[in-house]
């Protein structure tokens, strides 16, 4: 999945973060990540936006961007930011989305 992200990288790096830029939503979530942590994290939103609704297991093996619990730090982060949300009663059993915010940002661009 790597290389493969340009929208993205707009959004994300060179915009220093759509939650802060766009939405004015400051609360440190990304706020001093370098860029190589960013450019992790738009790889997983990439990977939910392509398949939403799996757990973080599934996501750590389809990014190999780390350890599962490497994955729930940056799964915490972009919860933090508000671009992604947790559905389901279980981590076992629910999933990740991308947030309304971000979907209705994305089809803007």
């Amino acid at each position: 999945m790597e290389g493969v992200y340009t929208k993205f990288q707009v959004q994300f790096i060179n915009k220093e973060y759509i939650a802060q830029q766009e939405f004015g939503q400051n609360d440190g979530a990304i706020d001093g990540a370098t860029k190589a942590l960013k450019r992790k994290l738009v790889v997983l939103i990439k990977a939910i936006w392509s398949d939403e609704g799996k757990n973080i297991a599934d996501y750590t093996a389809d990014t190999n961007l780390g350890s599962q619990r490497t994955l729930e730090r940056y799964m915490q982060q972009l919860r933090k930011g508000g671009l992604v949300e947790f559905r389901g009663d279980a981590t076992q059993t629910g999933g990740y989305y991308l947030t309304e915010t971000l979907r209705d940002h994305l089809s803007k661009n």
